[in-house]
């Protein structure tokens, strides 16, 4: 329970009192984190697992019938191995099911767990299998659908719990061509985040960062509206240009007032730099992290 606010600790001791004295239940609860972190909850849950295997499976998925006899029916024959779901087959596969992850505990303290410096929402799950692949473990795929059974919910409820992560002020885009953009993120707390997306794929997959990741500065506004950034590397001046602002050598710094791209925007600011996180383990041989 990371800090929930659905009364769960309250549910699961009015409901399961027999599972919890027995020991068949064990249920932590954190009262720490503001806002959920995916990473870091997950291998909470595992680190405090006492098995020999461990699986995820997410607040919004049903094991199914007799799942965790198939786990232990699949180590048994196959030892140097992890299930996961095939993150490849975004046609047959529901995505809701992508964090259902088993694994032999020591593999997942070999690795490092879950990769807590990607933030917010994409890629910790398919990171984790990738390292657990340079760990020498074979990859086998959960195929069976009488294990996909899931609660249908949008995006808002997926981001319920981590809305106030990003506090957005501001989002500003310059549009370089059909494939390469600038783009800045100013947050209320005076903090902002920059990076050039590059789109290799040319729509076929996500952009990566020409940076490597998120470069990480600080902005504020003058008595004209202009915006000062104050990057690691450089400092630039934008200019309040109409609803817009005018960056370096003229450049349009378009700023973006669609809720609803706004939405969008937040939520590709945790998945790219995640995306971006797995590319440069994967590029370093990274197996062990944090």
């Amino acid at each position: 329970d990371y800090n929930s606010g659905d009364g769960l600790k309250e549910w699961v001791v009015e409901n399961y009192k027999n599972e919890l004295k027995s020991g068949k239940l064990v249920f932590e609860r954190t009262d720490l984190p503001d806002h959920f972190e995916w990473s870091r909850s997950r291998n909470m849950a595992f680190g405090r697992a006492s098995g020999d295997i461990v699986c995820n499976v997410d607040a919004d998925n049903f094991t199914g019938p007799d799942f965790a006899g198939f786990i232990n029916s699949h180590f048994r024959t196959n030892p140097n191995s992890y299930l996961s779901i095939d993150h490849t087959d975004n046609f047959n596969i529901p995505s809701d099911i992508f964090g259902r992850i088993a694994c032999y505990k020591k593999d997942f303290e070999a690795v490092g767990g879950f990769d807590e410096r990607m933030e917010g929402y994409g890629y910790e799950d398919i990171d984790f299998c990738l390292r657990l692949g340079l760990l020498g473990r074979k990859q086998h795929f959960i195929t069976d659908k009488k294990y996909f059974k899931t609660i249908k919910h949008g995006y808002e409820d997926r981001f319920s719990n981590a809305a106030d992560l990003l506090k957005t002020k501001m989002v500003l885009i310059d549009y370089q061509s059909p494939f390469k953009s600038v783009i800045l993120f100013l947050f209320k707390d005076g903090r902002c985040a920059y990076g050039t997306l590059l789109d290799l794929d040319e729509g076929m997959g996500n952009p990566t960062i020409d940076e490597g990741w998120w470069v990480i500065g600080k902005h504020q506004a003058d008595k004209d509206n202009n915006v000062l950034i104050d990057m690691p590397d450089y400092s630039m001046k934008l200019s309040a240009y109409g609803e817009n602002l005018i960056g370096p050598k003229g450049r349009v710094y378009y700023n973006i007032r669609d809720k609803n791209y706004l939405k969008k925007l937040e939520t590709l600011y945790s998945i790219l730099g995640n995306h971006q996180i797995l590319i440069n383990n994967m590029k370093e041989k990274r197996v062990r992290v944090n």
